[in-house]
């Protein structure tokens, strides 16, 4: 199905640039997330639990420990091909891009806290983000540590030549983009922090063509 003509860019920042069908092989301008290292971080600590469902996008296959959640909803909504997530399958898994952990309600400025130490001991390996938007659970989003959205726009520059940006994101992952395009638009029904990232604001959300 990667025909591709154009590089494709996941949510975590990761870029794909051609795939040989025949070999199975992608080239991509990535780091991937070595799963089998985090493993031990969701029984070491308070988040185990207070774990409700893992995440772990690998590309064309989404594995996730429990089938509800906010993620769920979300994630099956786009049709993705969907697997049963163990243990065991965790550290196991290759080519995975990214790694959600969804919580029950909890102290915020605890898992606050908890991300910030884990920034700290995996500094230069993994990137350790909270997000929690408007009715949704307590997400911890983990990726490798030089991965973003803003990056897969400077690989996107030097292939085509490009010198003028003009970005678009309604999310924490679009932070990098927002700040480093010369022009960055934040939708209209982003998170207020969000808003901060750009420099200008949609008069429309996503949702009713407010990139339009």
């Amino acid at each position: 199905e990667l025909d591709l003509d154009t590089p494709l860019v996941t949510s975590q920042g990761q870029v794909i640039s051609y795939y040989d069908r025949e070999k199975d092989i992608f080239d991509h301008h990535i780091q991937p997330l070595d799963i089998s290292n985090l493993s031990h971080l969701l029984v070491d600590n308070f988040i185990a639990g207070k774990i409700i469902n893992i995440v772990v996008d690998c590309f064309d296959t989404v594995y996730m420990d429990h089938e509800f959640g906010n993620l769920y909803d979300l994630i099956s909504e786009k049709h993705v091909k969907i697997k049963t997530l163990n243990y065991q399958k965790l550290i196991q898994l290759k080519n995975v891009v990214g790694c959600y952990v969804e919580l029950s309600p909890t102290e915020t400025n605890r898992i606050k806290d908890t991300v910030k130490t884990l920034n700290k001991i995996f500094k230069g390996q993994y990137k350790f983000a909270f997000w929690m938007t408007e009715g949704s659970l307590p997400i911890i989003n983990i990726k490798p540590a030089f991965v973003d959205k803003w990056r897969a726009v400077e690989v996107a520059e030097k292939m085509y030549d490009i010198n003028r940006i003009i970005s678009f994101g309604n999310g924490y992952n679009d932070k990098t983009m927002l700040e480093g395009a010369h022009i960055g638009f934040a939708m209209k029904n982003s998170a207020r922090p969000i808003k901060r990232y750009g420099n200008n604001i949609t008069k429309f959300d996503n949702n009713n063509d407010g990139v339009a």
